[in-house]
């Protein structure tokens, strides 16, 4: 299950509906939540996918990776996602029982790069 909380600069916040559940998987881990500094941003994704998503882990710009890469599944193929010069903006996908479809929407950085 994956629930996002979006809070802009100005202190307001909106809390996305949670997606998929735990079912009857028997190797996932409950990995907690996080929370991004003010001027931190998530530069990467990576994470485990099959017939479901299975993980996710998100790199920042201060080189954090969280939450920790035990966390959720461990079958199915590893996958990375990102964009030289882009941060995270948001994610979509698909998900009935499980989370079954996730898109993530890169933003370009304004007059700086990470990498």
């Amino acid at each position: 299950m994956i629930q996002i909380t979006y809070a802009a600069d100005d202190g307001t916040s909106f809390a996305a509906p949670k997606h998929g559940n735990l079912g009857e998987a028997s190797n996932t881990t409950t990995c907690g939540s996080f929370n991004l500094q003010p001027d931190e941003k998530i530069i990467q994704v990576n994470g485990r996918y099959s017939a479901r998503i299975n993980s996710l882990q998100f790199v920042t710009t201060k080189n954090r990776k969280v939450p920790d890469p035990a966390c959720g599944g461990t079958d199915g193929a590893m996958f990375t996602d990102s964009k030289l010069g882009y941060y995270l903006s948001f994610i979509s996908g698909r998900s009935g029982v499980t989370l079954d479809a996730i898109q993530f929407h890169w933003v370009k950085f304004l007059g700086m790069t990470y990498n």
